[in-house]
């Protein structure tokens, strides 16, 4: 099957099924002329990814992470800005994480120049980047030079950026190996500790277990505040699991059916 379809037909499987009913007679109409199908699968997820109240697919709940990893870009630190991104996506939800390396994948062949042309005037890049992204990197506080500095540099590496990073890698096994010898899995420090300048990496990784440490405080304050009224802790557990589903089902586990939301 051609790559190009492929890809943009895995995307459809995240959009409305209004949508989806739209472009299939689209395709009927024009199934013997491959060019223009592709023009109407790119013109619909254009039209979907598009809407100003579509919610950007990289959380800007970790917005200063993104920052630095721009910064990083700026500087030209490719490895480094891989790894933060790595590490970024292993915090995002696994529907909005999947949503994005598909969105991704379809951006990459899309915008090959020897594939069809999706505008008069700009090569397939530029008009990939123009129509999606606002739907994977949005915020007022960051320039737009950031945005798609950052977005092209997901696009072309978006092979490596779903892997697991290096130094969570790392970070695991020490911690197995750790238990195996029958130490405490989190003693990783070994010899004098003092004050030192941290690396990007080791700052994206510290941000990651101080909001999810944080996450689960406000969590549970929440949940063992006897001063909030059911009807308002009710409307403060489910605000918080709109928001981080993982974090809520780890906090409750077992108790998680008793909940009510």
């Amino acid at each position: 099957a051609d790559e190009w379809l492929r890809a943009a037909v895995d995307c459809l499987e995240f959009l409305p099924d209004s949508l989806v009913v739209e472009v299939s007679r689209g395709l009927a109409a024009c199934s013997e002329d491959q060019p223009e199908c592709k023009r109407l699968l790119f013109g619909l997820l254009d039209k979907h990814y598009g809407q100003t109240q579509h919610p950007p697919l990289l959380s800007n709940h970790i917005f200063d992470i993104h920052s630095g990893i721009s910064e990083l870009l700026v500087n030209g630190k490719k490895e480094q800005a891989v790894e933060a991104l790595q590490l970024c996506l292993k915090m995002q939800d696994p529907r909005s994480r999947e949503e994005l390396r598909r969105l991704l994948r379809f951006m990459a062949v899309a915008s090959k120049p020897e594939e069809v042309k999706l505008h008069k005037e700009v090569e397939n890049r530029m008009a990939v980047k123009r129509s999606f992204a606002g739907a994977i990197v949005y915020s007022r506080r960051l320039a737009k030079g950031k945005v798609d500095l950052m977005v092209l540099f997901m696009v072309e590496n978006h092979g490596d950026l779903f892997k697991i990073p290096v130094s969570l890698h790392r970070l695991v096994s020490d911690r197995l190996l750790n238990i195996v010898r029958g130490k405490d899995p989190d003693d990783l420090i070994t010899g004098p500790t003092y004050c030192r300048r941290i690396t990007s990496k080791d700052y994206v990784e510290n941000a990651q277990k101080t909001t999810q440490n944080e996450l689960r405080s406000l969590l549970q304050s929440i949940h063992k505040n006897a001063q909030l009224s059911t009807k308002e802790k009710r409307r403060l557990l489910g605000q918080f699991y709109k928001g981080h589903p993982e974090i809520f089902i780890q906090y409750f586990g077992s108790r998680l059916a008793t909940v009510d939301l």
